[in-house]
């Protein structure tokens, strides 16, 4: 590894470029972050961190622990939450790197866009490991995300057999181990004092947020003529923005409720705890109706949350509910004012996320189709629509 940095370093004395691309879309940084410390050597020359959002990721995936710490230590992440798909689960790993992100200012009971804490995230993915070094830095397990707490979580997870998030599962082995891990779980956690499940009380919602989860425009015309705020955030510290702007059914009902509000005063770039805004909030998770509305009414494609990041990089990232959908979003970030250079790199990724789905379908000999066939599909037309901006340019 200590070879690999000083190649790069010669490399870079040469005159190589630090946004140079290989025939697949990886930069030199990509595969340093694969593969080992090379990635210091391109940091040293300044290497704009933000170019290449994937990067943390990258690391994350194959369990780079220098790589990923080189990252923190030059403030580009990854987040605590991200943590929880490590892919080592080497306990001495792990404690190293949550030190380092705490050292960097990340905080254990910071919110990410789904309102988890790190705690939450390690819970869901089963990270054993994650979750005892978590516990032992002073994770707060009684935290709650959807008026469940973290035993809440944990418990959910062993009942549903290794599969925390509902995928489907191919891999019995996997699952296995996940089921495995998600008992453990639930032990280290009453060792941490959850001796007995408490589960959250029940609560009545609030009617703005009755409202907005029941999508009933009549009643939220009355509450806006009341007076209600339109600022008060729900259990999960979303705005009423935020609710809407991830909803992932109904749609084109959520945009016109978000043009009602922000008719009604509501504000448009109001942040949530990992300082997202609305616009941040639904193309990540949400559809192209939200995001449409909030550009029209002069959301800022070029905001960006606490760690830098911008609307575009979180697209990139996004991992919500519905499949992700380049042509119709790219337009309206275009529309917006986006450089066509952070579309490249949007285009980049997004083809390397087909290549992947489609290596996970290879592998168990399957019909390519599903993931692999959307991710296609969305490349491609990502592609047409881009080669379309630069010609008009």
């Amino acid at each position: 590894r200590a070879k690999s940095a000083d190649v790069a370093r010669m490399l870079i004395r040469a005159g190589a470029r630090t946004e140079y691309r290989d025939p697949e879309g990886c930069s030199a940084a990509a595969h340093a972050a694969r593969q080992g410390d090379a990635l210091r050597a391109w940091i040293e020359v300044g290497l704009d961190l933000r170019a290449d959002p994937a990067l943390a990721s990258t690391a994350i995936r194959a369990g780079n622990t220098e790589a990923v710490a080189c990252l923190l230590e030059a403030g580009g992440g990854p987040r605590l939450h991200e943590l929880s798909r490590f892919a080592s689960r080497e306990l001495e790993d792990l404690r190293s790197l949550v030190r380092l992100s705490m050292a960097s200012g990340s905080d254990l009971e910071m919110r990410d866009t789904c309102a988890r804490t790190p705690l939450h995230c390690a819970i869901l993915d089963s990270n054993l490991a994650l979750v005892r070094v978590l516990l032992e830095e002073g994770a707060n397990w009684r935290a709650e995300h959807r008026r469940r707490n973290g035993l809440d979580l944990a418990v959910e997870c062993e009942q549903r057999l290794g599969l925390p998030r509902g995928r489907a599962g191919s891999d019995p082995l996997r699952g296995e181990v996940r089921d495995h891990a998600a008992s453990a779980i639930v032990e280290i956690l009453r060792q941490f004092g959850a001796s007995e499940r408490v589960t959250s009380r029940p609560r009545n919602l609030d009617p703005l947020e009755l409202a907005i989860r029941q999508l009933d425009r009549r009643r939220l015309e009355a509450l806006i003529r009341e007076g209600t705020d339109l600022e008060q955030p729900d259990v999960d510290a979303d705005r009423p923005l935020h609710q809407l702007s991830r909803r992932v059914n109904r749609t084109a009902e959520a945009a016109e409720l978000i043009e009602l509000l922000l008719r009604a005063g509501a504000d448009l770039e109001s942040r949530q705890g990992s300082g997202a805004t609305a616009l941040m909030t639904a193309v990540c998770h949400g559809g192209t109706h939200q995001v449409a509305t909030l550009l029209a009414h002069g959301a800022d494609p070029h905001a960006r949350d606490e760690r830098g990041q911008s609307a575009l990089d979180l697209m990139v990232r996004a991992t919500g509910h519905e499949p992700i959908d380049p042509d119709r979003k790219i337009q309206l970030l275009l529309g917006a004012g986006i450089e066509l250079d952070d579309v490249a790199t949007l285009i980049v990724l997004t083809r390397l996320r087909y290549e992947r789905a489609l290596e996970r379908w290879q592998r168990v000999r399957r019909p390519i189709h599903g993931p692999a066939a959307e991710a296609k599909g969305a490349w491609q037309r990502a592609v047409w629509i881009l080669e379309e901006a630069m010609g008009a340019g």
